[in-house]
């Protein structure tokens, strides 16, 4: 669900739902970052990135972006920018 308000840009939402106790503390961290990044509270976005980062040292924006099956460009170069933004590595 996260995942889907994010792409929707419901940023608020979707830092909501990726902080509930079931998800917080998985891949999912990731996303969390990024909205908390493009909500402006940078800050929180790094801290998430670092977390994120502790758990999977070897993830890079591009690795991700090459695999990832996106229809629309455009929604996969959102999530890339977020993720910039959040401070993950290219």
């Amino acid at each position: 669900l996260g995942f889907a308000e994010y792409a929707a840009g419901r940023y608020e939402a979707a830092v909501k739902t990726l902080r509930h106790e079931v998800t917080y503390r998985t891949g999912s961290r990731r996303v969390l970052a990024a909205a908390l990044a493009q909500l402006g509270r940078l800050d929180e976005a790094h801290q998430e990135a670092s977390l994120y980062l502790a758990s999977y040292p070897t993830f890079s924006i591009s690795a991700w972006a090459a695999t990832q099956p996106f229809r629309d460009p455009a929604l996969r170069d959102l999530f890339i920018e977020g993720y910039r933004r959040a401070g993950l590595p290219d």
